[in-house]
């Protein structure tokens, strides 16, 4: 009896030290792939968004409270008080400054209660910033090629979640957003407006996790064609919200330790008579 408890116990013994070695191996910190997987919703309106609540990690949001005013890559406002994740705004397709206009008149207003510029926003107030061609103007001929580059901060153990609300009128627009360590197919997705001055709305949600540590994910959001004399895209805000997973090495350790425990372990047939 006590043999073939021995056996039996010896069986169990190697299998589990198959398992946790094969744990090891899956969990190597050079195996894991990075992660990018990207949703959009496209709508008329995106209502009101809690920025706030939205973003926990950090939030941004561009625009203006006077109507059609210059616009700026700097946000008009951003969450206070943390190391910003959302790293910044650069023009595509030789866009400057001069060609960004904020507006107060479309869809898609906003509330905060830790701002930079302003501490609490309590009452829902709108926000677009949109892109016309060089030279500025919805009349100037189509916008093909401009756009905005947004970048953002990528690691191996933090798995963010990015809301990014965009706009688009009488024009096709493209968004990429890629890691820059390449760990992970990038992301692309098209949208199409032919709906002549009406702003449409692109609400992303991208989740994403980098291979390593110190990454970037970049957002490159450019139209693709006009399709009408108010072509331009826009931009409202971004949002970033993250979770802690834990490191590869992480699992290897643990799985380490399991393996030792066990081989360790006294036999069962030593108490068995």
């Amino acid at each position: 009896m006590a043999h073939i408890v021995h056996h039996f116990s010896a069986i169990g013994k190697r299998s589990a030290v198959w398992l946790a070695l094969a744990v090891m191996l899956a969990f190597d910190t050079t195996a894991r792939a990075g992660i990018i997987n990207g949703s959009v919703s496209l709508t008329g309106d995106p209502g009101t968004t809690n920025l706030t609540a939205q973003g926990t990690d950090d939030w941004a949001v561009w625009g203006g409270t006077t109507n059609q005013t210059q616009g700026s890559t700097t946000p008009y406002d951003e969450k206070n008080l943390v190391t910003h994740d959302i790293l910044g705004m650069t023009l595509l397709g030789g866009l400057t400054d001069t060609g960004l206009t904020d507006r107060t008149d479309q869809n898609g207003t906003y509330t905060w209660s830790d701002g930079t510029n302003i501490a609490s926003q309590s009452s829902p107030i709108p926000m677009f910033m949109q892109a016309y061609p060089p030279g500025g103007g919805p009349s100037s001929g189509p916008a093909i090629g401009t756009g905005f580059q947004l970048t953002f901060a990528a690691s191996n153990i933090l798995q963010r979640t990015l809301t990014l609300t965009l706009g688009y009128v009488d024009v096709n627009a493209q968004l990429t957003a890629s890691l820059s360590d390449g760990s992970a197919t990038e992301y692309t997705s098209t949208v199409s407006s032919t709906s002549s001055a009406t702003p449409a709305f692109a609400v992303y949600q991208i989740t994403y996790l980098a291979n390593s540590p110190g990454q970037t994910l970049t957002v490159d959001y450019t139209t693709t064609a006009s399709n009408g004399i108010y072509d331009n895209i826009g931009v409202e805000a971004a949002t970033l919200s993250a979770v802690a997973v834990p490191e590869p090495a992480s699992f290897c350790f643990l799985a380490a330790g399991a393996m030792g425990l066990l081989v360790l372990r006294p036999k069962r047939s030593e108490f068995l008579a």
